[in-house]
C-alpha cells in the first residue's frame, strides 16, 4: 500500500496540471481539465459555462506531504521530487498513531465539507451541465485506463508496432539527408505521393516482413501475459480466440471421456 501511495504521489507531482507546487502551498487545479479530449468535446464543455468544481480535499498523507515538502527539499537539495516524496513517506510510516490520527481527522473534516459543497454545486447545475460532467468523468476514466495499460504494457516489454511503408521511407531519408523527422515530414509526404510504385513496393515489402514478425512476437507476448494473469494488457480479439479454443478443447475432452466410458460399459 505504501508503495502505491508513493507511486501515486510521484505521478501527481510529475503532472503539473493536477498538482502544482508553489512556495509552501500545494495548489490544486479545481477547474475542468480538458487535456486529451477532442476539440469538439472541449468546445462543448466551454459552451455550457460550467462553473469550477469545489476543491477536492487532500488525504491525510498528502496533507503531511504538503507540510514537509519544503523542509525535506532543503535538507536534500540533490533529491528529485519523487525521492523527496519517498523520504516523506518513510517519515509518515514512522509517525506515532496519535499524530497520524490528527491528520486523518483533519482530512475527514475537510472531506465532509467537500461532500456538502459538491451537493450544493450539483444542485445549481442544469441537467445538460450535469450530463456533460458525467460524460466528461467517463472520458477521463477511460483515458486514465488507456494510459495505465500503455504504461504497464511498456514495462512488460510489449513488442513495438513496426513503421509503415511511408514511415520507413521517412526514416530512410532522415538518415540520408541528415534532417530531423519534423523537418522532413511535410516534404516527404509530397515526394512519397509522386514516388514510383516500384520504389514504394520496396518499403512495403520491408513493412510486411516487419509486420509478420511483430504479429508473431505479439502473440508470444500476449500468451505470456495471459499466463501471468495480466489479461487487461491483452487485446480483446486475442482473449476471445483463447476463450473459444478453450471451449473447443474442453468439449473435445468431455466427448473423449464420454466415449471411453461408453466403451468400458
Amino acid at each position: 500500500m505504501a508503495c502505491l501511495i508513493v507511486s501515486k504521489a510521484c505521478n501527481i507531482i510529475s503532472n503539473s496540471s493536477k498538482l502544482l507546487f508553489a512556495n509552501k502551498i500545494v495548489q490544486v487545479n479545481v477547474g475542468l481539465p480538458t487535456a486529451g479530449l477532442k476539440k469538439d468535446a472541449k468546445a462543448h464543455l466551454d459552451s455550457l459555462n460550467i462553473p469550477p468544481k469545489p476543491k477536492k480535499p487532500l488525504s491525510a498523507f498528502f496533507r503531511y506531504l504538503n507540510e514537509h515538502r519544503v523542509s525535506t527539499t532543503k535538507a536534500n537539495p540533490s533529491f528529485p521530487l519523487c525521492e523527496v516524496v519517498k523520504a516523506i513517506s518513510e517519515k509518515w510510516k514512522q509517525l506515532d498513531q496519535e499524530t497520524r490520527d490528527k491528520y486523518a481527522t483533519e482530512a475527514a473534516m475537510e472531506q465532509e465539507k467537500y461532500n456538502e459543497q459538491i451537493v450544493r454545486y450539483l444542485a445549481v447545475l442544469t441537467p445538460e451541465q450535469r450530463k456533460a460532467l458525467k460524460e466528461f468523468d467517463t472520458v477521463k476514466r477511460e483515458s486514465k485506463k488507456k494510459r495505465k495499460i500503455k504504461k504497464d504494457s511498456k514495462l512488460e516489454g510489449r513488442p513495438k508496432r513496426p513503421l509503415s511503408s511511408f514511415g520507413l521511407y521517412v526514416q530512410d531519408m532522415h538518415v540520408k539527408l541528415g534532417k530531423t523527422v519534423s523537418e522532413l515530414l511535410a516534404e516527404m509526404k509530397i515526394k512519397w505521393t509522386s514516388l514510383p510504385d516500384a520504389d514504394k513496393q520496396k518499403y512495403q515489402d520491408i513493412y510486411l516482413q516487419n509486420k509478420e514478425q511483430f504479429e508473431k512476437d505479439l502473440a508470444q507476448w500476449e500468451s505470456k501475459m495471459i499466463e501471468k494473469g495480466k489479461t487487461d494488457l491483452v487485446r480483446a480479439k486475442t482473449l476471445k480466440g483463447t476463450s473459444e479454443r478453450n471451449k473447443t478443447s474442453n468439449k473435445s475432452k468431455i466427448q473423449s471421456t464420454t466415449e471411453k466410458t461408453e466403451d468400458a460399459e
